[in-house]
Parts: structure tokens; sequence; C-alpha cells
């Protein structure tokens, strides 16, 4: 489960386009998901990509 209130969100920093792997400590770059229906980027959660995994690093266009 994850929780996370508004205030708090607002106060975050926004993502950059590439980010700290929170496993690995290496750079990797922030990836999104596509609207079903628009077939558009959705930038309401953002992922980075590493060893075969995926971990969520932003929410709403901000730092997590």
């Amino acid at each position: 489960m994850f929780a996370i209130g508004n205030e708090e969100l607002e106060e975050l920093p926004p993502i950059p386009k590439i980010v700290d792997c929170p496993v690995c400590d290496k750079r990797h770059r922030v990836t999104y998901g596509t609207n079903v229906e628009t077939g558009e980027i959705c930038k309401i959660l953002g992922f980075v990509k590493c060893k075969k995994e995926t971990y969520l690093v932003s929410v709403n266009g901000k730092k997590l």
C-alpha cells in the first residue's frame, strides 16, 4: 500500500527526466505509461527500470 497526501505531494520537487535509481544508484530515464483510450503519454505515475524490475519514482510530476 502507498499513501501520500496532497499537501505532502505539493512540497516535493519536480521529477527530472533522468534520476538516481533507488536500487543501484545508477542514473535511469523516467518512463511513463500511456492512456489506453488516446495513446497519449500519461505522466501521473513515473517509473524507472532496473535489473528487469520497475520502480515507482514519481507521482503527478513530483519526485518521491
